[in-house]
């Protein structure tokens, strides 16, 4: 069970500056 919960938080960890790269590129697609 922890093991399960450790993976999720370091997925989370690598998948928000991914999700925050993202936003960054659709908001220079947006405004050009």
């Amino acid at each position: 069970m922890g093991r399960g919960v450790k993976a999720v938080v370091t997925d989370s960890h690598f998948w928000v500056p991914f999700a925050v790269l993202l936003a960054g590129i659709g908001l220079l697609v947006v405004l050009h």
